[in-house]
């Protein structure tokens, strides 16, 4: 696209800046300017990420974001006295091997100790 020198005098800084293509593709020719691109994409990329972890956090923290409905459980269990004291009975039966076999000790031989040989 050629533009008229009458054009150009016409808008002045507005097509100051129009280049031909063969011109704006500077990727790989230019050391600099490509450290710049590179460079404001990343700032680009973390000022988006800041912004947008800002936006959940206030909308997390004020409640308005993955709300959830509270329902109260509705338990179809009824309670059995049965049991519940079998339970109890289960695990004070247990509690109390623990305690003797803590006082005793295992009956089993350790295999890295090695056993005593009598003397011939």
């Amino acid at each position: 696209m050629k533009i008229s020198p009458a054009t150009r005098i016409a808008f002045g800084k507005v097509f100051k800046h129009m280049r031909p293509k063969y011109e704006s593709a500077h990727f790989g020719r230019d050391a600099l300017f490509d450290w710049k691109i590179v460079v404001f994409a990343f700032l680009f990329l973390n000022i988006l990420a800041v912004v947008m972890s800002v936006f959940v956090y206030r909308e997390v923290n004020q409640g308005e974001i993955f709300l959830v409905d509270k329902k109260e459980p509705i338990s179809l269990h009824t309670f059995n006295k049965f049991e519940l004291e079998k339970t109890v009975a289960f695990f004070k039966e247990k509690e109390l091997r623990f305690q003797a076999l803590k006082l005793k000790g295992p009956l089993t031989a350790d295999p890295y100790v090695p056993k005593a040989t009598s003397k011939k």
